[in-house]
């Protein structure tokens, strides 16, 4: 680890921010990781294309030679579907042919409360994307139907309207990335 940061977002009304963490490989290209929560809900003016501008910058400094962003983007609007390319980003999940609006693509819904799946739908709020010399190699959804272990927990999540006793309303992305040019150690 060469070095860990964060960068405070403005404007933001939830404080949300980015931790930045960069990695030496090969001969001294950084890797840059940052793992961001973007605002959440509807703003006027919107918050989230300001917040994935100033990621963006850091993930393109001159330093950098790949990088990496993931977190719960609450891509909710039709603008969060343009964030990575108006930002010289790759989104991985389309990267790997994946289409939006479809069930395979979903990360929030499926496990949330069952008024606000009803009211809300299922989306694809969490996202992976990266730039540079990395290449993705997999991609795939984890944490469906993970239930909390303790009886009296689950009860409890259930009549708070859940349908099952899920640990999370969002499900995880585990992506799988090459490094062009570095060799491995």
């Amino acid at each position: 680890v060469k070095d860990v940061f964060r960068v405070h977002y403005t404007p933001t009304r939830m404080q949300r921010d980015g931790l930045f963490v960069d990695i030496t490989a090969g001969e001294d290209q950084v890797l840059r990781f940052c793992n961001t929560h973007l605002e959440s809900l509807k703003a006027d003016p919107p918050l989230r294309p300001a917040q994935m501008t100033i990621a963006a910058q850091y993930l393109h400094a001159p330093t950098v030679y790949a990088s990496f962003l993931a977190g719960d983007l609450n891509a909710i609007q039709p603008f969060d579907r343009i964030l990575h390319s108006d930002n010289g980003l790759k989104d991985a999940y389309l990267e790997m042919g994946g289409k939006e609006d479809s069930d395979e693509g979903y990360t929030w819904g499926q496990q949330a409360q069952t008024q606000l799946r009803q009211t809300y739908g299922c989306s694809r709020m969490d996202k992976v994307f990266y730039s540079g010399g990395a290449i993705i190699n997999r991609l795939e959804r984890i944490g469906v139907d993970v239930e909390v272990e303790a009886e009296e927990d689950k009860q409890l999540l259930i009549e708070q309207g859940l349908d099952k006793g899920w640990v999370t309303d969002h499900l995880g992305l585990m992506v799988e990335f090459a490094i062009s040019g570095v060799e491995d150690r």
